[in-house]
């Protein structure tokens, strides 16, 4: 008898699997997300509780592997301890003008490493960014400045970007505006060259007790909608939502050695969150550039040879309209990720 139902047990399991196959074909995969996940939000929670953010993440990787790759910008290429030492130097700057812990700046800036250091600068020390969006004018531009709350308004050096917020200048009239990368004398009126500042400043680490005070529900940044339903509205992006990364970076199997290749603006969750903070919580390489082109996207890919892309459906549609080419399978990548937020917001 026992041997009979020893011998039926691999039957049973067999019509088990088979049942499930044909009545529920995702409970496995729901059951191995669940399985990969738990353990994930897991640690998250316990990272939070003990306020260990983004800018932890970071620098802890600064002090585990200062040599490795961070950020792959055209020629350019910076390890984590330089663009510790970036960030450093941008972050006492923020100081010399006043700000500290829980104060606001806008960000008017393309895809530069610029914008990095801004953003990593700004965390060292608990200033919070809104992020605008670098293909706005008038009126538009203009509400999203005034909804930052903040007369601090940092700038790219593009002359695009200078003219546009010179535009609006006059509707904001406490409103000061330093530019990242130009001298004073090529600047409009109100506008003041800041690169002279963040290169002179120093580049020693910035003491953690300047954003002690940070907490889970604290703001990191503001990201705007596209304001296609009227003008664009600001989501609140805080400390805990922005590790929410971490969790995505685990779910997809991201490591260290991976090459992250943003070509998606940064001042959108896409880039800025499930690219850069991705690679951060990972310690992987940023490969970065200015804007997306179609016709350069695998070019670049396989320059910087990277291994994984962040994308939104359009982009993948726009990519499928180049020409088929003998190189279309020469490159390294092995996954394409796109922002998953919403469906983690339960668990975090």
């Amino acid at each position: 008898m026992w041997i009979e139902v020893l011998c039926s047990i691999p039957a049973l399991l067999a019509a088990g699997y088979l049942g499930i196959k044909l009545c529920c074909p995702w409970l496995l995969l729901d059951i191995s997300y669940v399985i990969k996940v738990v353990p994930k939000v897991a640690r998250l929670r316990k990272l939070i509780a003990n306020k260990h953010f983004m800018i932890e993440h970071f620098e802890d990787t600064v002090k585990s592997s200062p040599d490795r790759a961070f950020l792959v910008y055209e020629d350019q290429r910076f390890t984590y301890k330089e663009a510790n030492t970036l960030a450093s130097k941008v972050a006492r700057t923020m100081l010399s003008l006043g700000l500290k812990m829980g104060d606001t700046i806008s960000l008017v800036q393309y895809n530069t490493p610029e914008f990095i250091w801004m953003y990593l600068g700004c965390m060292k020390i608990g200033v919070r960014i809104s992020l605008i969006n670098t293909n706005l004018h008038g009126k538009a531009l203009l509400h999203c400045l005034n909804v930052s709350e903040t007369n601090i308004i940092v700038t790219g050096s593009d002359t695009e970007l200078i003219s546009a917020v010179d535009e609006v200048l006059c509707d904001l009239p406490d409103a000061v505006v330093y530019v990242i990368g130009c001298p004073s004398n090529q600047l409009p009126s109100r506008f003041v060259s800041l690169q002279g500042k963040i290169d002179a400043a120093d580049s020693d680490d910035i003491d953690p007790a300047l954003r002690s005070g940070h907490s889970a529900s604290d703001p990191v940044v503001y990201i705007f909608t596209s304001g296609t339903t009227g003008l664009p509205k600001a989501a609140t992006v805080t400390n805990q939502r922005m590790m929410s990364s971490s969790v995505i970076s685990g779910i997809f199997g991201i490591a260290a050695d991976d090459i992250i290749f943003v070509t998606l603006p940064l001042y959108h969750s896409n880039a800025l969150i499930v690219g850069v903070c991705c690679a951060i919580c990972q310690g992987s390489t940023v490969a970065l550039v200015k804007k997306f082109s179609r016709t350069n996207f695998w070019k670049d890919v396989r320059r910087h040879k990277a291994t994984v892309f962040t994308y939104i459906g359009e982009m993948c549609r726009f990519l499928l309209t180049n020409d088929k080419s003998d190189q279309d399978k020469n490159h390294c990548v092995r996954m394409a990720k796109r922002k998953i937020l919403k469906k983690q917001k339960h668990l975090v």
